[in-house]
């Protein structure tokens, strides 16, 4: 029905509502390089989105980047992330089954993959890589980048320096069953403590 005196349908008003708003955030963003980011892992709230940021950036010109949400490597890794996912939130994975929010489509995907998933949008594939090529990091090749944290002179935790090695054969010699034998105990502990 049409609500003449407030101005239109509904959807009307909530579209005028919506330019508004993005035209703000063009004005806050002026002279930025700002832009709206689409994404598509075959998600039914993505495809709304996805139409309704194109309308805004063809009625304020803030232009669209094709993004994807990565939360493990390669499609087939899906499976070990709910794992993950369920030892993180203490479930099992029957379950998170009502809760896991992500299907095999959070993988990193490669660029012509991109270019075919946003193929009605070429030129947000085109301004993603512009992007890509802006941001500069590197990575050692091999090994593993880790923190060193310097460990403090003196007692730790009220313990005094050393004490690991007799605390951990006083817990071994409880009597409890453990999973490993003792030695693996302490060859851990002792790699740990280099």
């Amino acid at each position: 029905m049409l609500d003449r005196r407030a101005g239109g349908t509904g959807a009307q008003r909530g579209r005028r509502r919506r330019d508004a708003a993005a035209e703000e955030y063009r004005e806050i963003l002026a002279g930025t390089t700002s832009s709206s980011r689409i994404q598509d892992h075959g998600l039914a709230d993505e495809a709304v989105a996805r139409e309704g940021l194109a309308a805004i950036a063809v009625a304020t010109g803030i232009p669209l980047v094709a993004t994807n949400d990565c939360h493990f490597h390669a499609r087939d890794d899906v499976e070990a992330h709910r794992v993950l996912i369920g030892i993180g939130h203490n479930k099992t994975l029957a379950e998170l089954a009502r809760d896991y929010a992500y299907n095999d489509e959070f993988y990193v995907k490669s660029p012509s993959e991109m270019a075919r998933l946003f193929a009605a949008t070429p030129d947000a594939v085109t301004r993603t890589a512009e992007i890509a090529d802006r941001c500069h990091a590197g990575f050692p090749e091999s090994g593993f980048i880790l923190p060193d944290y310097a460990v403090p002179p003196g007692p730790i935790r009220g313990l005094p320096r050393g004490a690991g090695p007799a605390r951990l054969e006083a817990r071994l010699s409880d009597g409890r069953e453990r999973r490993h034998k003792a030695a693996e105990y302490v060859a851990r502990l002792e790699l740990e403590l280099r």
